[in-house]
Parts: C-alpha cells; sequence; structure tokens
C-alpha cells in the first residue's frame, strides 16, 4: 500500500532498479506526481513512464491466476452476515455519555461558525463513537470516573484526610505547585495553583491524594494504574486482579481510600476552601451579570423572522 509515488523509491532502490535507484535521478523522473508542481502534460508523460518501470519489476496475482493449469488459489465463495449487537446497560450509558459530549462539541463549533476549520477534530469525535462500539477502553481521552466502583462520600473523604499522619500533612501543605496563565481570565485572577501529576506530568487543580502515603495523582492516571494492575493479575491466574502501587513510593494502592484535594484542604486548611469558595461565588455572580448583557444585545440582534443566520460572517472574509 502506497500513500504516494514518493514511497515506491525506497523498493525501487533496495532492489537496485538502475537508473531510478538514484533518488536524483527518481525525483527528476517522477517527482512531480507526488508534488504536482507540473502542467498537465508533463504529469501524464511522468505517469506513463512511471506505468512502464512497474509494468517491468511489478509481479501482479489474482485469483484468476493459475500455475500448471490449475488456480494460484481456491477462495471460498463470499458470504455476507449481518448481526446486530446491543449495547449491556454499562456500556449504552457509557456510549449515550460520550454523544452528548460529541454533540456539544460539535454545536460549539457550528455556533462559532467554524466548522470548515475544525473539520480534523470532527472527524476525531466521529473515530471515538466508533472506537466506543468496539471497547470503551479504546477511549483515552474521555473524562474518566474515579476508580474502585462509586465514589466516596464527603464524610469518608474528611475521615481518610483526618487519618493521614502528621509528616504527611504537613508535606502537603508545604507542596508549591505552579501557576498557569493560559486559564480564562477569571480563573487566572483567582490565582488558581495547579499541582503536577508525577506520571503525565499535567497541572491539575484538583488531584487525587493516595492514602495512606499521600502521595498525588490525576484521576486519570489513577484508574490506569488500578486497572493495569487489575489486568496484570488476571494474565497472572488471579480473578481478583493484581495489587496496584503508588506511583511515588510504590506503597500500596487501595482504590476505596483515595481522596481528593479539596477534602483534604476542608479538614487540614479551610482558610484555602473558604476563599476559593468566596471567589467562586463573586466570579458567578460576574458570569450572570455578563449573560443578562449578552441576552439584551442578542435580542436586538434577531431580525424580524427571529433568525440570526442573517449575521453569521463568512470565514473567508470580505471578497
Amino acid at each position: 500500500m502506497m500513500n504516494n509515488v514518493g514511497e515506491l523509491y525506497s523498493l525501487i532502490h533496495f532492489l537496485r532498479i538502475k537508473p531510478y535507484n538514484e533518488y536524483q535521478r527518481f525525483q527528476s523522473e517522477f517527482g512531480m506526481l507526488t508534488k504536482g508542481t507540473s502542467g498537465k502534460r508533463d504529469t501524464d508523460n511522468a505517469m506513463r513512464k512511471l506505468q512502464t518501470v512497474l509494468k517491468a519489476i511489478l509481479l501482479r496475482r489474482t485469483k484468476q491466476s493459475q500455475i500448471d493449469g490449475k488456480p494460484i488459489i481456491t477462495l471460498p465463495p463470499k458470504s455476507t452476515e449481518i448481526q446486530h449487537v446491543v449495547f449491556s446497560d454499562d456500556e449504552l450509558e457509557f456510549y449515550k455519555a460520550l454523544e452528548s459530549k460529541t454533540q456539544i462539541q460539535f454545536n460549539k463549533y457550528l455556533r462559532q461558525g467554524t466548522v470548515g476549520k475544525n473539520y480534523s477534530n470532527i472527524l476525531v469525535l466521529l473515530l471515538r463513537l466508533r472506537q466506543a462500539c468496539c471497547h470503551p477502553h479504546l477511549i483515552t481521552d474521555f473524562e474518566t470516573a474515579p476508580p474502585g466502583g462509586e465514589a466516596l462520600t464527603i464524610d469518608v473523604m474528611k475521615e481518610l484526610a483526618e487519618s493521614l499522619q502528621p509528616e504527611v500533612v504537613k508535606r502537603l501543605l508545604e507542596t508549591e505547585g505552579f501557576e498557569v496563565q493560559c486559564l480564562p481570565h477569571y480563573l487566572y485572577l483567582l490565582g488558581l495553583t495547579l499541582l503536577q501529576c508525577p506520571i503525565c506530568y499535567d497541572g491539575i487543580p484538583n488531584p487525587s491524594i493516595i492514602i495512606p502515603c499521600g502521595h498525588t495523582t490525576c484521576a486519570e492516571c489513577l484508574t490506569s494504574v488500578t486497572e493495569k494492575a487489575a489486568q496484570d493479575g488476571i494474565a497472572d491466574g488471579n480473578e481478583g486482579g493484581g495489587q496496584a502501587k503508588c506511583p511515588s513510593c510504590r506503597g500500596r494502592l487501595e482504590a476505596n481510600k483515595v481522596i481528593d484535594y479539596k477534602s483534604f484542604n476542608k479538614v487540614h486548611n479551610p482558610q484555602v476552601v473558604d476563599d476559593d469558595e468566596t471567589a467562586s461565588e463573586a466570579s458567578d455572580s460576574n458570569d450572570d451579570e455578563t449573560e443578562s448583557e449578552t441576552e439584551d444585545e442578542s435580542e436586538d440582534d434577531i431580525d424580524s423572522d427571529g433568525d440570526l443566520r442573517g449575521f453569521i460572517v463568512s470565514n473567508a472574509g470580505p471578497s
């Protein structure tokens, strides 16, 4: 399988088909078929010359080909069987969630008039839906729920946070994150500080904390670690799965003993939680005022038919 004529060179070079096994000669004769820089006449001549070369060196066999009067291969007749596969309840729930997320993203492109610019992104969204039909684990960039079944309640997380050793609490309180300036303006004004995941190195505002060691990681990487341990355990013949380990200290990792950073702060650093909630309420209030102003402005933009399509500006710009 070849994507373009240029990929033929490696085969011709390996087979030493002179004079085209020299790169400069190959490019001068057939390069225009890949680049498309020449006129139609030159391109047609180059294509006929390439077909002549391939006819001399290419061995082509079909199922009608014969050796000693017998078919080179005997294939059974093609049969088509259609099976309609039904999702299980969990699979259907996962697919519906992914479908809703896809529709929301596509609608954003539609409202912004950037469908053409995001053509490749839309194809990826459709690919993710097809992958979900094969197996949910093929989706690696979907928001992942915390491992270990249902999420822990706030009270349970507080109890686990209180069980941390003093030295672990001190280390977490002294952990310095880093500010990210590529956030929405109102989040940056809040002084949002992110902690870095030791596996993917992404900045995360609310990392998962492993009990009792107190090391942090993002929820996605934590899920990957626990799932890999389970798969390794099954591969070793252990029906209960393998034992996951903390990515930092290699200590025991139990999915039902993982809390988040917000729960930790509620117990050991409540001042930060109070400041965040106050700032969040102020931000929500500003957002409500902005949305109200936007709604008033948008009502003036609606034409007599209640249609906004006349106000969409083409991506091509003025002619």
